[in-house]
């Protein structure tokens, strides 16, 4: 399969790490190698066209969950990394009309995370005490969490994704937990928001992968095909 272009190659099922180790399942050996080469995607990725990109994902998303999501409902979104899609201009659209936000509060321990308010984009967030290197950015520790049954929206960021509602993550498994935890709730809309080069033929998931009810891009938010 391609990424943006660029040639992936998919492990073989018979995978096999260091001698003596158990062999790596296929789907999972599938995932590890598309990690790696879509980091490396990520960092040719030029800052302007990043930059650019996301400010046309958020005009979308933004219009988007204004149309849908209605006001009572909470929404969930991240603190983006650089190599991410930047939806700060979303946070920023949101709070100005008065929407009630949230970002997760992570817990590295047991690789769990909480959904927190958020009401001032740049005072309510602090980097992350584990991987400030990583450039992550949390909720502050004195602020209040938020009942994840109020939420009627979800952002959530990946590495990849494709047109029938698969994401790969970056393999710590804090959203997939988190998703999996939700109460049922079809008024909820999980969204996943992807630069270009991120959308691939096919997700590699395995049965606790979440999928995605839509896909905000820089053409629009689509939903699943398939």
């Amino acid at each position: 399969m391609t990424v943006g272009g660029i040639s992936v190659t998919e492990q073989t099922p018979q995978q096999h790490g260091r001698t003596g180790e158990s062999p790596v399942p296929p789907i999972a050996a599938s995932k590890q190698t598309l990690r790696k080469q879509l980091r490396c995607a990520a960092c040719d990725a030029g800052d302007h066209a990043r930059a650019a990109e996301s400010a046309d994902i958020s005009t979308h998303l933004l219009e988007w969950i204004l149309a849908r999501v209605p006001p009572r409902r909470a929404l969930m979104l991240y603190a983006p990394m650089k190599v991410e899609v930047d939806i700060t201009l979303v946070a920023l659209g949101l709070l100005e009309r008065g929407r009630t936000i949230c970002l997760p509060r992570l817990n590295w321990k047991d690789k769990t995370m909480q959904p927190v308010r958020i009401e001032d984009w740049s005072s309510d967030l602090v980097p992350d005490r584990v991987n400030a290197r990583l450039g992550l950015r949390v909720p502050r520790d004195e602020l209040g969490s938020v009942d994840p049954s109020e939420l009627g929206a979800i952002v959530v960021p990946g590495l990849a994704f494709d047109l029938a509602g698969g994401r790969l993550g970056r393999g710590a498994g804090f959203y997939d937990r988190f998703l999996a935890s939700l109460p049922p709730d079809h008024g909820r809309v999980l969204i996943g928001a992807s630069f270009g080069w991120q959308i691939i033929e096919r997700v590699p998931m395995e049965p606790y992968d979440v999928p995605m009810h839509a896909l905000a891009t820089a053409d629009g938010v689509q939903t699943p095909s398939g």
